[in-house]
């Protein structure tokens, strides 16, 4: 019997790392989409011409806006024209679903925790 409820404990213990390491992403996502948001914010409300455009690893190019719409990828490599406001209505749709996908998570990463503290009553009852 305490072989089999340790056998539990453990698989319970990795799923909730193994949710613990999701919630970590999701919050990580969450954290970059509101950035853009309120990038893109800024460019709206300030008009701006001048933006740091990012090549990639920390490096930035000082960059004119000529175009007043952007591009969007809506998935597959398929870029979209989008106005700032319509981007970040898409914007606004992602991080709510994201907000969404964490409170489930949330939920779950719950119970299995409290289910990993009753099993663990448990083997200690037995012992």
């Amino acid at each position: 019997m305490d072989k089999e409820l340790i056998f539990k404990a453990s698989m319970l213990q990795q799923q909730s790392e193994q949710i613990e390491q999701k919630l970590g992403l999701i919050g990580q996502q969450l954290h970059e989409l509101r950035k853009f948001k309120s990038e893109l914010e800024e460019i709206i409300k300030d008009d701006k011409k001048e933006i740091l455009a990012p090549l990639g690893k920390g490096i930035f190019l000082k960059s004119t806006i000529i175009e007043d719409k952007l591009f969007v990828d809506v998935g597959a490599g398929v870029l979209v024209k989008k106005t700032p406001e319509d981007t970040q209505k898409i914007v606004e749709v992602q991080i709510t679903r994201l907000d969404e996908l964490a409170d489930s998570t949330n939920e779950e990463f719950e119970k299995i925790n409290l289910k990993l503290t009753s099993l663990m009553s448990e083997i200690e009852k037995n012992k």
